[in-house]
């Protein structure tokens, strides 16, 4: 039978506990420090961020102004579908000798005024361009201490004015948009399924976000007064109210009046991505996707300017505002 020390006997093979060591000297122990390992951390994490800067190269800042300088949008029933223009980022990047294929877009900064005379809404997002076909104009104008600064146009040239664009001009009427869609009434020429916005009222004012390979990208930062207070969103999105009558009966007449209030709008797109390219034509990197931003303004109130006739009075369109001095900074290394 195999011998089985007691709990007692047990305890007396234990080794005791020494408060002092062989040499006399008392023992310390000590609980090691959080704030150690929290500082290795942090200067392991900036070791990287350093490195990436050096990989992405030097930072970079491209400007460019919209053309025309103003552009008008209505609130007359048959003119309140001109709404929405598009802007470049990737497109105005031009590439710098010796560069990687790749390109770091850390932030789009674009600031306007939005005149009104009456209730407006405006909105904003950036999105990875899978649905458009069509490049948009992009001019140089000048380089000054390193620094580029380019033209677009705002809106798409009718004849020999500039509008903005409609929603089927948008081409968000598609799978891979950063709106969401869903199949509509009937089908197209080529007899393919229509696709609808899954919005309230057929804008994108109202529309949700899609989930798929065109979804917006970053976060958005905007305010609308100097000192005021910041908002932040996955898109852009704001309203101007105005309190009383703007406009005097006789407005498109000599002698007539119209008020309009003015907002400077500031958005701030944080994309913080790295897109890559594989060509690139006249110095320009063509992404696949190119990575744009999309806007749209339109007045909250439909007017008619028709008689009791049924005749239009002949006064003019009714504008509900601009859109002007729109400046656009892209940001990237």
């Amino acid at each position: 039978m195999a011998y089985r020390r007691s709990s007692y006997a047990r305890k007396a093979f234990r080794k005791p506990y020494r408060k002092y060591g062989s040499t006399g000297r008392k023992r310390r122990y000590f609980k090691k420090s959080t704030t150690s390992r929290k500082n290795g951390s942090s200067l392991q994490k900036m070791i990287r961020q350093e490195a990436a800067k050096v990989l992405r190269g030097p930072r970079r800042k491209v400007s460019l102004v919209a053309v025309p300088e103003r552009v008008p949008f209505f609130s007359e029933s048959d003119l309140l579908q001109y709404s929405y223009f598009r802007v470049p980022v990737t497109q105005s990047i031009s590439l710098q000798p010796g560069s990687r294929n790749k390109v770091f877009v850390k932030g789009i900064c674009v600031r306007m005024k939005i005149s009104y005379a009456q209730s407006v809404a405006v909105t904003g997002v950036c999105y990875p361009a899978k649905v458009q076909t069509v490049a948009i104009p992009v001019e140089s104008m000048s380089v000054t201490d390193g620094m580029e600064m380019k033209s677009f146009l705002l809106g798409q040239k009718d004849g020999r004015s500039v509008r903005l664009m409609t929603l089927e001009e948008t081409n968000f009427l598609h799978k891979d948009g950063p709106f969401a869609v869903v199949p509509g009434r009937g089908s197209d020429e080529k007899g393919s399924a229509r696709w609808e916005l899954d919005s309230n009222d057929q804008t994108l004012f109202t529309a949700r976000l899609a989930k798929g390979a065109g979804a917006p990208l970053g976060k958005v930062r905007w305010r609308t007064e100097k000192n005021g207070p910041t908002k932040e969103g996955t898109t852009f999105h704001e309203e101007f109210h105005v309190n009383g009558i703007m406009r005097t009966l006789n407005w498109g007449a000599p002698g007539g009046h119209v008020q309009m209030d003015t907002r400077n709008v500031e958005v701030y797109f944080l994309v913080g991505k790295e897109l890559e390219f594989s060509d690139s034509v006249s110095g320009i990197p063509v992404f696949e996707p190119h990575l744009e931003l999309m806007f749209g303004v339109r007045a909250m109130q439909v007017n008619s300017m028709k008689t009791h006739d049924g005749q239009r009075a002949d006064i003019g369109a009714l504008e509900a505002g601009t859109v002007s001095d729109l400046r656009v900074d892209v940001y990237y290394s």
